[in-house]
């Protein structure tokens, strides 16, 4: 079997592609056939990515670990290419709607849900200053939109917002 992974390239998180390949090796013995995708949020990269893993690989089946824009075009293009595609979200925006289809399907890490819990848990702390530090751009707001809305359930508000690429740049700042 022959399985083309599509994974993210980041200075900040070097090492997840890596990571990512090393997770689906450990599954069993297969060719893999590796191909970055930038910070995965480029739906056209990702499917000419897509095209080259089909006509050129020949790989039985794709998986990837992509952002969570437009999400529907590669489902398109893999039943286009009739080759099953599995697509890890890293689940940055909740109210992803992809229709069924036959060959393309996600998993989401559901991370936007799960900040939601943060809410309660800052509010039992009596937190009051919040420094968020966020890599991925539409993963980053995800992020800061799903925290925002959970302190706003809890009746908070946020105090401080600071988006940076680095928690040592928050640390400088003593936040």
């Amino acid at each position: 079997m022959k399985i083309g992974i599509l994974v993210p390239q980041s200075k900040v998180h070097a090492t997840i592609g890596k990571n990512f390949v090393n997770g689906i090796k450990m599954v069993g013995d297969f060719t893999v056939i590796v191909e970055g995708i930038g910070y995965g949020d480029n739906p056209k990269l990702i499917a000419d990515k897509m095209d080259k893993f089909s006509m050129q690989d020949d790989v039985d089946c794709i998986v990837g670990l992509v952002g969570d824009r437009d999400l529907t075009s590669l489902y398109e293009k893999a039943n286009a290419l009739e080759l099953l595609a599995i697509f890890a979200r890293l689940g940055a925006f909740p109210d992803v709607n992809i229709p069924d289809n036959k060959f393309a399907f996600s998993l989401s890490l559901n991370t936007c849900n799960a900040i939601s819990y943060l809410g309660p848990w800052f509010q039992a702390k009596n937190w009051r200053k919040i420094g968020v530090s966020g890599s991925f751009n539409d993963v980053g707001y995800g992020f800061l939109k799903s925290l925002e809305d959970a302190l706003i359930l809890m009746e908070r508000n946020f105090l401080d917002i600071i988006l940076r690429h680095s928690t040592q740049d928050l640390m400088k700042q003593n936040v």
